[in-house]
Parts: structure tokens; C-alpha cells; sequence
């Protein structure tokens, strides 16, 4: 899909600034690390193994070794955090969590920061604007469980994947075009939402008459991926009825986790969401949703044509990202239109929560194209910062100490490599209840 650059408005000098220098980017992704760790700091300053970044990641890579990389993960293929499992194993288990966690928010980090390269002026023409957005989404959107473990880290691969298919930057040798063809089909093997980028990926082809190399790898990946996870597919049956009533349930629930799940915890923040979820305030979700719907078709009617197909592309990213959430099993959460999630499972809605912002922004942008960026800027930072701030701090899931348990894992680790008998491991890992189980070596399993 090709955009129109926008009409630019005046040039702030931290614009220009944003825009030329090397310095003002590399700035940017420092800063972007540093608030990804302040919203978790003791995956860093306590590391442990979370989740199934220890009863998936770091036993399977621990048994099996370099087989592990194409184990699933949840009913599909997770191929980046299963290499970055595998380059930790290099290195003493007492380093893993840590290990785990640095590759985490440095990958996490660097797919928040990546819209800032020129190479997406086409679809946000302000540096400064894109650098807010970058921001943004390391800063103001809700993570509970997305930062510091690997078990997530794949969440945020979508805040790449769509730019680079919306404008994919031009590949003028074959090095280029062999990375982005990597980096399409790695993000495709890890990323089940690169699904609902194949609409995307023909309808550009179609215009431009070729398909890019990130494209025709995200293809490839994507259909790999659907196979995998059609043959473990496992959804719960928590929708009956005639398949008009399942219908109208996805569609509910859809709409339902669009008003509070995004909008209300992206404008609004943790506590009003909170607030919604306790009390059952139906009709505060109905009149956030009523308003924003009649918003955005005043928007559609009166924008100019670059916009309105902004607007379709973010619109279709949303609702499309949130239907597959609900297909995965999380319309069971919104039977009400109170209903919120609001302690886990943000992973679903991170990317919905980015191309919901995006519209904001492209919508300041079409209505003001006379402000200077600086202002446009200050008005959207106004817009996002009461939920920013709510959204800022994350219950920290790390609460037990792996550098009690490390030795008792190396001892079976050495005994398993020497072929000496060994008795069975239990490491208690976060959130609580959580086990890695390490099994009863016998001698005859020499390796």
C-alpha cells in the first residue's frame, strides 16, 4: 500500500534536529531501553526465569539443545525467542534470567524505536512526530508481562513488520533484499498476527504491480506458521449456538475489547479502566464507544483521500488484531460492555493499542496540517499523557531468587553431561505455582 506524505508543516528546530542526526536516533533508543526498564526494573537488578521462559524456553533448550529451536511454543512456531534461548545456553545457567531478560528489552526496545527511520516518511512525514510515537509505545501503553522475558518478546515484532509492509524502504542490492527477506520470515515464524498483513501485502502487490522481498517472506512464514498452528490448534468452545450467533459474539467482543482495552487504558489509563472493570459501568464504555465511532466517521467523511486510507489501514489493524485475540480464546473475558482485562494478557492488544495512536496522530495531522510539528506534537503528547502515566508502572511478576537455585541446576546440568546419576530438580520460577522440573538422571543417560 502507497501513502502520500502529508503536507509538512513548519520545521521546529528539534525537528530538523530528529531528522538529520544520527545522535538524536541513537538518543532515542537509549532512552527507549532505559523506560522499558524502569517499567520492570527487577528483571534486571532480581532476574528469574518467567513463565514459560522457563518451563519452555530454558528446559526444552536445556534437554534438547539446538533441536529446541523448532519445538512450538503455545501452538505455533517462536523461533526468535527459541534462538535467543539457545544463544543464552552459551553462556553459565546462572546468567539465564539476566540473559533473558537484557535480550528482551534490547529487542523490545529496538522494535519500538524503529518507525523513527526516515525510511517511513512516506507514512508519517515528521520525525519528531514519529519519534513521539516511538516513545509512546515504550512508555504509555499498557504491558503487563511484555517486558523483561522472552515469552512476549515476539508481541512487539508487529510494531515492525507493519511499516515495513506498509513502505517497505527501497532494496537496491541482494544483501538487502536477502535481510529483509530474513527478517520477514523470522518475524512470520514467530508472530502468528502477521496473518492479518497478507491483505495488506496483496493489496500493494496488486498496485505496484511486484511484491517486495519483506513481503513475499512474511508470505511464505505466515502460511508456515497457519499450518502449525492449524494442526495444534485448540480453542476452547466457550462460543455456541448457529453460526450468525457466533458471528454476532466475535463481533461483541471485538468491540467491546476495542473501547476498554484500548482506547479507554490508551486516553484514559489503568486507573479508569480499573474503575469500569469493579463498578460495571456499561454505560461509560457505551458513550466512549458511541462518541468515538461518530469521531471517526466525521474524520473519514471530511479527511482528504491520503487519510481516509490511513484511517482504513489502522481501522483494519485494529479490529482484525482484536478478532484474531478473540478467536484465540479471549472472548470468554468481555461478556459485558464493562468488561476489561486488567491484569495480564496486554500482549493481545499492544498492536491495536500502536495503530490506535497512529490514527490519533494521522488525525491531528490531517485537521492541522498548518501547525507546526512541535505543536502538533505537544497536542497528542496532551492527548496520550493521563493514560501514559497510569499505564507507566506494571505489577512486577518477579518475586522468588534464581541465584539460590542456579548451583543445584549446574550440579544436575555437569552430571547429565558426564553420564552420572542425578536426582530430579524442581526450580519454583514466577509467577507463583510456576515450576521448572528437571528429570531423574540415571547413568545409562550419557551424553
Amino acid at each position: 500500500m502507497k501513502f502520500e506524505e502529508l503536507e509538512a508543516g513548519a520545521q521546529h528546530p528539534a525537528e530538523r534536529y530528529i531528522s538529520k542526526s544520527y545522535v538524536a536516533k541513537a538518543t532515542l533508543l537509549l532512552c527507549i531501553f532505559f523506560i522499558l526498564f524502569l517499567r520492570e526494573p527487577l528483571c534486571i537488578t532480581r532476574p528469574e526465569l518467567w513463565a514459560e521462559d522457563g518451563t519452555m524456553f530454558f528446559r526444552q533448550q536445556l534437554l534438547l539443545g539446538p533441536g529446541a529451536v523448532l519445538l512450538t511454543a503455545g501452538g505455533y512456531l517462536d523461533i526468535v525467542p527459541r534462538i535467543l534461548a539457545l544463544i543464552a545456553s552459551l553462556f553459565p545457567v546462572a546468567w539465564t534470567p539476566l540473559l533473558y531478560a537484557i535480550q528482551s528489552i534490547l529487542l523490545a526496545g529496538l522494535c519500538c524505536w524503529v518507525f523513527v527511520l526516515d525510511d517511513f516518511r512516506g507514512l508519517l512525514q515528521s520525525g519528531l512526530l514519529r519519534g513521539l510515537l516511538c516513545l509512546l509505545t515504550a512508555f504509555g501503553f499498557p504491558s503487563q508481562e511484555l517486558i523483561g522475558n522472552l515469552t512476549n518478546v515476539q508481541w512487539f515484532f508487529s510494531l515492525v513488520a507493519v511499516p515495513l509492509t506498509l513502505a517497505p524502504p527501497a532494496c537496491r542490492t541482494v544483501l538487502s533484499r536477502l535481510l529483509f527477506a530474513v527478517v520477514g520470515l523470522l518475524i512470520a515464524l514467530s508472530e502468528p498476527l502477521t496473518i492479518i498483513l497478507l491483505p495488506l501485502i496483496a493489496l500493494r502487490a496488486f498496485r505496484t504491480r511486484k511484491i517486495e522481498w519483506f513481503g513475499a517472506a512474511t508470505v511464505i512464514g505466515t502460511l508456515i506458521e497457519w499450518a502449525v498452528i492449524a494442526r495444534h490448534w485448540a480453542h476452547p468452545a466457550t462460543v455456541h449456538g448457529t453460526p450468525f450467533a457466533m458471528i454476532k459474539a466475535l463481533a461483541f467482543t471485538t468491540i467491546v475489547a476495542f473501547t476498554n482495552q484500548v482506547m479507554m487504558f490508551s486516553l484514559l489509563g489503568r486507573r479508569t479502566v480499573e474503575s469500569v472493570w469493579i463498578h460495571h459501568y456499561d454505560a461509560f464504555s457505551l458513550a466512549l464507544l458511541l462518541a468515538a465511532a461518530c469521531l471517526a466517521v466525521f474524520l473519514y467523511k471530511t479527511g482528504n483521500a491520503a487519510f481516509r486510507r490511513r484511517m482504513e489501514t489502522f481501522l483494519w489493524l485494529i479490529f482484525s488484531s482484536l478478532a484474531l485475540a478473540m478467536l484465540r480464546g479471549m472472548e470468554a473475558v468481555f461478556p459485558r460492555m464493562s468488561s476489561v482485562q486488567p491484569y495480564g494478557s496486554h500482549r493481545y492488544y499492544l498492536l491495536a493499542c500502536w495503530s490506535f495512536a497512529s490514527l490519533v496522530i494521522a488525525a491531528i495531522v490531517d485537521r492541522k496540517p498548518e501547525w507546526p510539528h512541535a505543536m502538533q506534537a505537544f497536542v497528542i503528547a496532551v492527548i496520550f499523557l493521563t493514560g501514559a502515566l497510569e499505564n507507566f508502572n506494571v505489577t512486577s511478576q518477579f518475586a522468588n531468587e534464581w541465584r539460590s537455585y542456579a548451583p543445584a541446576v549446574q550440579a544436575w546440568q555437569a552430571d547429565r553431561a558426564a553420564g552420572r546419576e542425578h536426582p530430579e530438580v524442581i526450580v519454583p520460577i514466577s509467577p507463583k505455582r510456576w515450576i521448572v522440573e528437571l528429570p531423574k538422571l540415571r547413568a545409562s543417560q550419557a551424553q
